[in-house]
């Protein structure tokens, strides 16, 4: 058993840059998401931006929104 509980999937944050894929990830799994955006910033430059802007916006639609009454501190 893990010491601190955790949401049983990620989903979209709120506070966002885009449609918050990125942070929600990050703060499922207890990191800042300053770095991942970075490397998808850095992958989208790479792919010619089109491959990493549907894997995001397929990960956007699948990802549920963040429930009202979560909050996160990192």
């Amino acid at each position: 058993m893990s010491s601190s509980p955790r949401a049983p999937g990620p989903y979209r944050a709120k506070n966002r840059l885009f449609l918050g894929v990125v942070a929600g990830l990050c703060r499922h799994y207890g990191f800042s998401p300053f770095f991942p955006r970075l490397v998808v910033l850095g992958l989208a430059v790479l792919t010619t931006f089109w491959v990493v802007l549907v894997v995001y916006l397929a990960a956007a639609m699948i990802m549920p929104r963040e429930p009202a009454g979560a909050s996160w501190s990192p």
